[in-house]
């Protein structure tokens, strides 16, 4: 396990060195084996059914030192490496849907994948991607910034942005060991149904605008971090989206994707 574990990470690692796409997008196909073994021991660890043996303490030593370079070495190519986290949490949501219908959270990977083999004719396709388990909290809630863009063409791209947004709060103390909606959904209709019992600190509507938050960051030393109006980034993360979404669909051989996981199987 351990082996694969170093393997599966280096090879991520010389993707990004080399910069070759066809690297970047993994080989979640050739290693399907190895993938299903890999998370039967995974699962097995994590609910403590199972351990990792080692013979003596130089190969503890000996595979902690590599690992930990290992990992050092990840973090220069992942910026936001530390909000992964470390149990495995996924979302799951319905390609189709809004205000936070249908959407789970799951850690195991034969749950992720009944679910969307259970498809119906409203469900036909689902984005899949790793949770955020370490997000944005203020008072110890989960919140997230809304922000509206409208895409007008692709080629060339052209996009408007809406210069205000919303800061929307969850209703209960942020934690990955309970995946209740009202803990992780900040969906206006999700909170809606929960405000009238949230923890002290959340404002009644379970809401922000921009002023407010942008006042929030500068009580907490943080005005430098605020949101500007018509900010560059924005722009520029839709335009590098688009631009993934037509590298994917370039290589369709490639099945499923890590972010994306249509309902193929």
């Amino acid at each position: 396990m351990i082996d694969f574990i170093e393997q599966r990470c280096w090879e991520f690692v010389h993707a990004y060195q080399t910069q070759e796409e066809s690297d970047m997008l993994w080989f979640t196909i050739s290693f399907e084996d190895g993938w299903t073994k890999f998370m039967v021991w995974y699962q097995k660890i994590v609910e403590g059914i199972a351990t990792i043996c080692v013979g003596n303490p130089f190969q503890i030593n000996d595979i902690y030192e590599r690992l930990d370079a290992l990992e050092r070495k990840i973090k220069t190519f992942c910026p936001q490496f530390f909000i992964d986290g470390d149990t495995n949490l996924w979302i799951i949501k319905p390609s189709n849907c809004c205000s936070g219908i249908g959407i789970i959270l799951e850690r195991r990977l034969k749950n992720i994948l009944k679910t969307i083999k259970d498809t119906n004719s409203f469900n036909k396709s689902y984005i899949i991607q790793k949770y955020i388990e370490r997000p944005l909290l203020i008072s110890k809630v989960k919140v997230d910034l809304r922000q509206y863009f409208l895409v007008t063409n692709t080629n060339p791209i052209q996009i408007w942005m809406y210069k205000e947004g919303y800061v929307r709060f969850c209703s209960k103390k942020f934690t990955v060991q309970d995946l209740g909606e009202e803990i992780h959904l900040s969906n206006v209709r999700v909170q809606s149904m929960n405000r009238k019992y949230r923890i002290a600190g959340v404002p009644e509507e379970c809401m922000w605008d921009y002023k407010q938050f942008k006042e929030y960051l500068k009580s907490i030393k943080k005005g430098d971090k605020a949101p500007k109006n018509g900010i560059a980034q924005g722009h520029y993360c839709i335009s590098l989206g688009l631009g993934y979404v037509s590298l994917l669909n370039s290589v369709p051989q490639l099945g499923i994707y890590w972010w994306v996981c249509k309902q193929i199987l």
